[in-house]
């Protein structure tokens, strides 16, 4: 996976549409008509739509359900059936679904191998319901933002990291979902791969276009669009979460690439979950001093 030094721009970029890295894309979504798909396929193209690079898990009964391609997907990596349903006049599309009380046994098997799942569930009681149920997802499970007890290793850290490189230098951002324990640190280029071969994030975040970084094995790299590390968008999460004006008591006001690591590491994680709130989405001062090896860099650490 590659990363491409950058330098941040003064104004703030406007996010283009996302697309999908799993699942049915984009274009194909948006081509199918909504006049020709079910109630329920119009509610499963909007989560689709909401969540790219993500496989849907959509409630229905007592089961999730996966169509398209992440049918596909799902009915090999979980060796269960891939069957097909008719949802519209478009004809009968793939389907693959794993049942409601087994959630968690089979999230652990994407999530470990490095999906990103958004879980979409019934959010209004089908009995009491005139018509179509209400669904929404309700949250996205990614290899660095795993908070359920049943699917972390409970022997080890599990760290989400964020990458970012410009010239010979490299921020690095990484929190502990299990701990809620935040760090950040400006780093030559150079030590890069020691540190992150140290950590062994269980998911990297890195931006979409650049050039080799260094992922340890058994890490997941997930490119994200690299205005999640645009210097002002990432400073101003900082800011907005800590709610002050300036970064000075957190020792990082003159780390600009540790702050771009941290706002793309801050909105990752505020993201795990629909309501924006996750288990490590309130970080507080910790004085303490993170120790690293020899030739330390400058860091900062932030726990719950």
């Amino acid at each position: 996976m590659s990363v491409r030094a950058h330098s941040a721009s003064s104004s703030f970029p406007r996010r283009p549409a996302y697309r999908y890295n799993s699942g049915v894309s984009t274009n194909e979504a948006i081509s199918v008509s909504d006049r020709a798909a079910t109630p329920a396929r119009r509610q499963w193209l909007r989560a689709k739509r909401q969540h790219p690079g993500c496989v849907l898990l959509f409630r229905m009964g007592d089961f999730y359900e996966t169509f398209d391609d992440d049918a596909k997907l799902v009915a090999k990596e979980l060796e269960i059936a891939l069957t097909s349903r008719e949802m519209g006049r478009g004809g009968r599309i793939p389907m693959a679904g794993i049942p409601h009380h087994a959630l968690d046994v089979y999230l652990a098997r994407l999530v470990k191998r490095g999906h990103r799942v958004a879980i979409c569930d019934q959010t209004s009681d089908p009995a009491a319901s005139k018509g179509l149920v209400d669904r929404e997802v309700t949250r996205v499970v990614t290899p660095g933002t795993v908070t359920e007890a049943a699917l972390l290793d409970q022997k080890a850290n599990t760290y989400l990291a964020a990458v970012c490189v410009v010239g010979d230098q490299a921020g690095l951002a990484y929190v502990d979902v299990s701990t809620a324990q935040f760090t950040c640190a400006q780093v030559p280029l150079d030590r890069l791969p020691l540190e992150l071969e140290r950590l062994a994030p269980a998911e990297l975040l890195v931006p979409e276009e650049g050039g080799e970084t260094p992922a340890p094995s058994g890490t997941h790299v997930t490119p994200v669009h690299p205005t999640t590390f645009h210097a002002e968008l990432a400073r101003q999460t900082l800011l907005d979460h800590f709610k002050v004006r300036t970064l000075e008591a957190f020792g990082c006001e003159g780390l600009p690439l540790a702050q771009r690591a941290a706002g793309a590491s801050r909105s990752s994680s505020s993201g795990s979950r629909s309501s924006g709130t996750c288990a490590h989405a309130k970080w507080a001062v910790d004085t303490s001093t993170y120790a690293m090896p020899a030739a330390s860099p400058s860091t900062h650490t932030a726990a719950r």
